[in-house]
């Protein structure tokens, strides 16, 4: 890489950190004007789970129901659902649920969000913070190519996890939409490649064409997602399936390789390297951060009618996540010894 790309992805990666910021100071902000309903569905419309206390409960919505309809316009018409925009605190919609054989009407006036889950909201904000912070701090401090991933993965899950601003334009809903999409998938992956990286290159890597394979299947699933948003069709059942599995395999997919990636390298090191990359403070965050998620994931694509207990604080270990990664490419570049000492420069064709 030359110095004039370097100075270009840096100058992109600051940027895309500042729009992060902005984009997650704009969702705390925000929070406080998100409607409240109290329900869960699987995804494909079915509820699975209701608050105590919450409008759904008052309102007499059960666990079992298939919402058909909310304030006249059908579930699966996504078009329509989105341009008319989310119900505003103290707005009465009807609610049209099949229950058993017979189909029933609810009235469901949407309040704010309750203490638990305004603090919940804010903890997520707080994390996507963490993972910015960390990965624009790092990427600052050291000039390496595995500090630069860290800063990408930062940039995607503070935009991402940080919440944002809600739109009431159809247009900008969906075009925000396709940046989620690609951020989270390039997230995902610089994830994973960070753990091929770190604290030394793997050899699966060593192939030129082998870092852009990583990506190929985030594009493709991208473009799949892309098209969801852009194009909007109905929101079939079948559809709905699709979306969830494609989703939900690549999530977990991505998690368990860059889990596997470092318990290997923690494996192979020896115990001098150990301490040298501090490879049990990154390995020991990464699992802890990442498997309640993978898990909850896991279960969520393949049995997603399933309430798992807790389920709504399993995302608090993503906040080991970019702290010991951090600390992990800082004590490694402090001891002169591991993955691309000159820099981004020395950097391998087919990264990032």
């Amino acid at each position: 890489m030359t110095a004039q790309s370097f100075t270009q992805h840096r100058t992109l990666l600051v940027l895309g950190g500042v729009i992060a910021l902005i984009w997650s100071l704009l969702g705390i902000v925000d929070r406080g004007n998100q409607p409240y309903n109290g329900y869960w569905t699987d995804g494909n419309n079915t509820v699975i789970r209701i608050s105590r206390g919450s409008p759904a409960e008052t309102a007499g919505l059960r666990v079992g129901d298939y919402i058909t309809s909310i304030g006249g316009i059908a579930s699966t018409d996504s078009k329509s659902n989105r341009e008319r925009g989310r119900a505003t605190i103290g707005e009465t919609r009807i609610i049209v649920v099949q229950r058993d054989t017979s189909e029933t009407s609810i009235s469901l006036t949407y309040s704010g969000r309750p203490a638990k889950a305004m603090a919940l909201g804010q903890f997520g904000s707080i994390i996507g913070l963490m993972f910015l912070s960390c990965g624009m701090l790092t990427y600052h401090l050291v000039d390496r190519k595995t500090a630069f991933l860290l800063a990408v993965v930062g940039v995607a899950f503070g935009y991402i996890i940080g919440g944002g601003y809600y739109f009431e334009s159809g247009l900008l809903q969906r075009l925000n939409g396709v940046v989620i999409a690609l951020l989270l998938l390039l997230g995902f992956t610089s994830l994973l490649q960070f753990s091929l990286e770190f604290p030394s290159r793997k050899s699966i890597l060593e192939k030129p064409s082998m870092p852009r394979l990583l990506y190929y299947p985030a594009i493709l699933f991208a473009l799949f997602l892309i098209y969801l948003n852009l194009v909007q069709p109905d929101s079939t059942s079948g559809l709905n399936t699709l979306r969830r599995l494609l989703f939900g395999v690549f999530i977990v997919t991505y998690f368990g390789l860059t889990l596997l990636s470092f318990l290997q390298t923690y494996r192979n090191a020896s115990s001098s390297d150990r301490r040298t990359h501090g490879l049990t403070l990154v390995v020991g965050g990464a699992l802890i951060g990442l498997l309640p998620m993978t898990f909850g994931f896991f279960v969520g694509v393949f049995a997603p009618k399933v309430v798992l207990p807790g389920q709504e604080y399993y995302f608090f270990t993503m906040a080991l996540v970019p702290i010991t990664l951090m600390l992990g490419v800082l004590r490694s570049a402090a001891s002169g010894d591991g993955a691309d000492e000159s820099g981004l420069a020395a950097a391998p064709t087919g990264g990032v």
